[in-house]
């Protein structure tokens, strides 16, 4: 039985929506030849890219024109992207020698993702080119990555229908149930439709009205105010929903009216009016924004080593040591794009629930770092936390209680310590199975709502993990000891085998979906603007 209060919404928002922004690439290339080589070169910039990073050819996305005679060329035509945060986008920049009308010459090539670049110091990427056969080159290239303001903005609105007919003629069920679905249409094809909101069902009433609700411009309409949007009433006879009327309006259209006519499609007449009773367009810093302003996204780790994920040298442990286990697949998926935007790349990771005998302890405790350095548990990259992981797991003897409350605030004091600097904080906690002390930790996720930190809860393996739904933040009414409420929402829980094995990154991309969106509201409750450039 169900012993936590899901949240009540006021009709549904569906965000399936992928959010991105779009960037643009300026690049500028040095020393394309030696100085040494009296021949001068007519480079242009090529970019590739693997639309769903996974082993794949490169497929050439754009290309700038060619400059003539500069081995220090800076190609003023920028290449335009949409960034994706929750997704590796890995991007290849080749520069050719244009040798004729159609004859070129690959010079040099540089690898590397779309996150790299806007995670860098003021979105600047500068590294080597790689020129087959030569060790030390002098070629170098510079990558400058800017936001397009691409109307970032949020919208409140209360909808209304007025005079809708009353199309049911059934005796079980005589009275309306009204509702509203509305739906982002497509400039290119017409019959394409996503439903972006579902409103509550208005009971015995052809004039109902609906309670406020907010989406983003990317979800109601990519933020086009001349994209279709699509408003349609139902009513809800039995099991049965009958089409009551509709229309398709713009954004735009919206601004300048708040009353337009409905009509029922399928017989032709019409069918009252849509009412807008409250329209509020809010412009808001895009995430990208915060980026380029010097705001750093940085991770800490927490690893569930209790006895219930079995013996690592089994094939069928959730540690096991003979393959590339479910732990290291999530570390992996994960770390990769949130190392990306941390310049430092250190990151504090801790096991839990265990005794690390590799540190000369032999009692069950409920944290221990990683790398056994009690002082300083931070470990460079994700390659280095995979190491250390496997170096280790055979000197952890595993235990048997899962209590992460120790674990969050070690982590917490962490993230304090930095509070003054931009840096916001992403903790992960890989578990597998539900928690002993979830009432403490629900007290600090109330904490930490006020902090620049989102807790990330992984159910690793088969467990239903049913206690651990109420730490979704997204979905179920959090409260702490004294009965307060996150200032805003900060934790999310999401289970890893519902994903894994799927798509490639499948699985990051939904853990880290929400992450912009903490961040952005952290932002707003603080009243933190971007800074116009990085420090």
């Amino acid at each position: 039985m169900q012993n936590y209060e899901l949240r009540q919404r006021s009709g549904e928002i569906l965000d399936e929506t992928i959010i991105t922004y779009k960037v643009q690439l300026f690049i500028q290339c040095r020393n394309l030849r030696d100085e040494d080589n009296e021949t001068m070169c007519n480079p242009q910039c090529c970019l590739s890219w693997k639309p769903d990073n996974i082993e794949q050819v490169w497929q050439l996305l754009d290309k700038t024109d060619a400059k003539i005679n500069e081995s220090n060329p800076q190609f003023e035509k920028p290449f335009q992207l949409d960034f994706q945060f929750d997704k590796i986008q890995p991007l290849k920049f080749t520069i050719q020698d244009k040798l004729g009308e159609y004859k070129y010459e690959n010079l040099c090539s540089f690898e590397t993702t779309l996150g790299a670049i806007l995670g860098s110091k003021n979105q600047i990427l500068t590294k080597d080119l790689k020129i087959e056969g030569v060790k030390n080159s002098r070629s170098c290239i510079s990558i400058r990555a800017e936001s397009i303001k691409d109307a970032n903005w949020d919208l409140t609105l209360k909808l209304a229908g007025k005079n809708l007919p009353h199309n049911t003629s059934c005796i079980v069920f005589p009275n309306n149930q009204v509702f509203l679905e509305i739906y982002k249409g497509s400039k290119i094809d017409s019959k394409q439709k996503t439903k972006v909101y579902h409103s509550d069902i208005a009971l015995g009433t052809n004039s109902p009205v609906y309670q406020p609700f907010k989406l983003s411009g990317k979800q109601l309409c990519d933020s086009d105010r001349t994209m279709p949007i699509h408003f349609i009433f139902k009513n809800r006879v039995g099991l049965d929903d009958k089409l009551v009327g509709s229309c398709c309006l713009t954004l735009q259209e919206i601004i300048q009216r708040k009353e337009f006519q409905l009509k029922n499609t399928q017989t032709n007449a019409l069918a009252g009016e849509l009412h807008i009773h409250q329209f509020i367009l809010v412009d808001q810093p895009s995430f990208v924004e915060y980026l380029r302003g010097g705001w750093q996204i940085t991770f800490q780790l927490g690893i569930d080593f209790t006895d219930s994920n079995g013996d690592a040298k089994d094939y069928d442990s959730l540690h096991s040591i003979k393959e590339f286990n479910q732990y290291e697949q999530i570390m992996t998926q994960i770390g990769k794009i949130l190392e990306a935007f941390d310049q430092e790349k250190l990151f504090p990771v801790f096991g839990f629930g265990a005794a690390p005998l590799f540190q000369g302890t032999r009692e069950e405790v409920d944290i221990f770092p990683l790398n056994g350095n009690t002082v300083n548990p931070e470990i460079f990259g994700i390659e280095g936390i995979l190491e250390y992981y496997r170096q280790n797991l055979n000197g952890i003897k595993q235990g048997e209680h899962t209590k992460i409350a120790n674990l969050l605030n070690t982590m917490i004091d962490l993230a304090k310590v930095k509070v003054q600097q931009q840096i916001y904080h992403v903790l992960l906690i890989l578990i597998d199975s539900n928690i002993e002390d979830i009432q403490i930790v629900k007290d600090l996720i109330v904490l930490t709502s006020s902090l620049p930190i989102s807790l990330v809860f992984i159910g690793v393996g088969y467990d239903s993990f049913k206690a651990m739904k109420q730490l979704d933040s997204k979905e179920a009414i959090i409260k702490d000891y004294k009965g307060s409420y996150p200032a805003r929402e900060n934790s999310i829980f999401i289970k890893s085998q519902k994903f894994l094995g799927q798509a490639p990154g499948l699985f990051a991309e939904r853990a880290l979906r929400e992450i912009p969106n903490h961040f952005l509201n952290y932002m707003m409750y603080k009243g933190i603007k971007p800074s116009v450039f990085g420090s």
